[in-house]
């Protein structure tokens, strides 16, 4: 398997607009494809055909896509604490301590506070698409990487925007961001060594609550590559375990995302976080493909069901123009189980001076 297969099995069943028997033949029938990614998808698209389980096609499809989206977001790769929805959580406010006991005395109390929640209901995160039949059908190995990329590009930086956006709040319809609530540490200077100062404030702030030993940094990529510049007073790099791409920072793993880049003239944030204080929920993404369906094609859709409203935007017929169109979505959602466990440093600059 080359990790194509997501793309193989969609386009497979929009060349074939459906069909199962068709999709299969076209799957067997690529002959530069591996034969066992021929075989594989193959089985998959003859879902409906009968004898053939009717959802290995949403199965198989959905659990490629979220294997791609959990390696290419911070969201994914965090080791968040996973809970069911809709199941009520305890929030601690104080954690109980141990203690040492002599022989035959009675162990100290130290209770901790709990309040309980209502649990964590799922909120839909979607996108959509659309490609004309003549570019799917043409499409290389190349563009098939570029269809798959493009799903699950658009799922991981909208996950990661939001969690890693300290001002959003959580509403009705989207998580907030992990740090929302939390009161920022403002960083005022403009040199490597004020930096350093707002670092120390958030480790030793979250070391009060929390359990540095799992904290985690999370940050622009393009703030981690410019730290990565920075440099001492004697030009040795100020932050050598950091880049682009990541790192370590005062020993602890650094993750990064291009979705937190907002080139703001007011700097960037810092965000550092225990993640098993964070619960987590999600079910498995799904994803369809249709030929027969009108687009509102605007990326501010008036179109509701529950309280009927009518698209105001233009509606493309995907029948009428032969085109395709590619649905993935996914219900996610998170809460900050402890007070603490999240640090937010706001106005970081990414020209930081030396030291002096």
């Amino acid at each position: 398997m080359d990790g194509l297969n997501l793309a193989r099995i969609l386009k497979a069943r929009a060349i074939a607009q459906g069909d199962p028997e068709a999709a299969e033949g076209y799957a067997l029938g690529r002959r530069d494809w591996h034969p066992d990614d021929r075989k594989m998808v193959a089985a998959v698209v003859k879902s409906g055909v009968p004898g053939h389980e009717a959802s290995t096609f949403v199965d198989t499809a959905a659990s490629e896509l979220w294997l791609a989206v959990r390696q290419a977001s911070v969201v994914g790769r965090l080791p968040l604490r996973r809970v069911t929805p809709l199941t009520p959580q305890l929030i601690a406010a104080a954690g109980t301590r141990a203690h040492f006991v002599r022989a035959g005395g009675a162990i100290r109390l130290s209770a901790g506070q709990y309040a309980r929640d209502a649990g964590l209901r799922l909120k839909k995160l979607g996108a959509i698409a659309v490609a004309s039949t003549e570019a799917i059908r043409d499409a290389t190995g190349a563009g098939d990487e570029a269809l798959r990329q493009d799903l699950v590009a658009a799922l991981a930086e909208e996950l990661d925007r939001v969690f890693m956006d300290y001002t959003q709040a959580a509403d009705a319809d989207s998580p907030g961001g992990i740090g929302n609530g939390v009161t920022p540490i403002a960083f005022t200077g403009s040199t490597v060594l004020d930096l350093d100062e707002a670092l120390r404030e958030a480790l030793h702030a979250a070391a009060l609550a929390s359990n540095l030993q799992r904290a985690v940094w999370l940050m622009p990529t393009h703030l981690a590559a410019s730290l990565a510049l920075a440099r001492a007073v004697d030009g040795s790099p100020a932050y050598p375990g950091l880049g682009a791409l990541g790192g370590t920072l005062a020993g602890l793993p650094v993750l990064t995302s291009g979705s937190a880049d907002s080139l703001s003239s007011d700097g960037e944030c810092v965000t550092l976080l225990d993640p098993t204080a964070v619960a987590y929920a999600d079910e498995a993404p799904e994803v369809n493909v249709t030929t027969d369906a009108l687009i509102e094609q605007d990326d501010s859709p008036t179109g509701n069901s529950i309280t009927p409203t009518a698209a105001t935007q233009t509606l493309v017929s995907l029948f009428q123009a032969d085109a395709v169109g590619f649905r993935a979505t996914m219900r996610v959602n998170w809460q900050l189980r402890r007070p603490g466990a999240v640090q937010v440093i706001t106005g970081v600059p990414s020209d930081l001076g030396a030291s002096s």
